[in-house]
């Protein structure tokens, strides 16, 4: 997310015109706020269907990325910039199936099975 939000600042994919501190990148409060409880939220409501948590994911990005994004951009709080909100829609989808399949295959790895001390075919 870090390397995403420099790239992002650098090229201008989305603009945040008052950050809410010099040292704190724009999306900071998005990124530590809303984003992190849905996800979490998202993750726990729809654990092991990785459909539904697609599903899910897509409708609340497309939320984000028209309604709620076009509202912010008229408040002059966000907005996107050189990225199309298809684009920023995408990278939202893309770091969804990221995230499950880094929860997948890295936190939930299966525990290998030990021996058995006491094994009676010895």
């Amino acid at each position: 997310m870090m390397v995403e939000s420099y790239i992002a600042e650098k090229k201008k994919w989305w603009i945040f015109p008052n950050p809410p501190h010099p040292y704190l990148a724009g999306e900071a409060a998005l990124l530590l706020g809303p984003f992190l409880a849905g996800s979490l939220w998202i993750k726990k409501f729809t654990y092991g269907h990785f459909g539904r948590y697609m599903l899910l994911n897509a409708i609340v990005d497309t939320f984000f990325v028209y309604p709620f994004q076009r509202a912010m951009s008229r408040a002059k709080l966000f907005r996107v910039g050189t990225f199309k909100e298809y684009h920023l829609l995408g990278i939202f989808l893309l770091k969804a199936a990221l995230m499950y399949v880094y929860q997948h295959l890295v936190v939930e790895k299966p525990k290998p099975q030990r021996a058995l001390k006491n094994n009676p075919i010895e």
